[in-house]
């Protein structure tokens, strides 16, 4: 005797992997942060994460370019960089609007409900408002 009837068999027969899905699930993805048009050095309003997260590379721009010396911009991690050195943080070079992406070698893991900021160390002339693009992956099992 079977344990279930022909009618429930068909029910309990797997379901075809959604390889589509799955691949959206685990995709690339993008996370834009635009400061205020008034720039200041200070911290911005933090983001909370409802999921855990591996950030890539990021990259921030400005509405007008730095003129004088560099723009500098962090990126805080429960109020602590997330890059490995001074030189790895983020920049725009004098008289460019967009700074090159700056990579976290390995990925930089941030866990679901840290506190993430992004701040402007130095603006150097640089008009606002700043964005800042953090391309990151969803962390596995959160």
């Amino acid at each position: 005797m079977k344990p279930y009837g022909k009618r429930a068999a068909k029910f309990l027969k797997p379901e075809p992997f959604n390889a589509a899905a799955h691949d959206e699930e685990h995709d690339v993805r993008i996370l834009h942060y635009t400061t205020e048009t008034t720039l200041v050095t200070t911290a911005g309003v933090p983001l909370y994460p409802l999921r855990g997260k591996t950030m890539l590379r990021a990259r921030v721009q400005a509405t007008g370019a730095p003129s004088g010396a560099a723009l500098a911009a962090d990126i805080l991690i429960d109020g602590q960089t997330a890059f490995a050195s001074i030189d790895s943080k983020l920049q725009i070079r004098d008289g460019v609007a967009i700074g090159a992406p700056a990579y976290f070698m390995g990925g930089r893991s941030v866990p679901s409900d840290a506190k993430v900021q992004c701040k402007i160390d130095t603006i150097s002339a640089a008009t606002g408002p700043v964005v800042f693009e953090i391309e990151y992956v969803a962390e596995v099992g959160d």
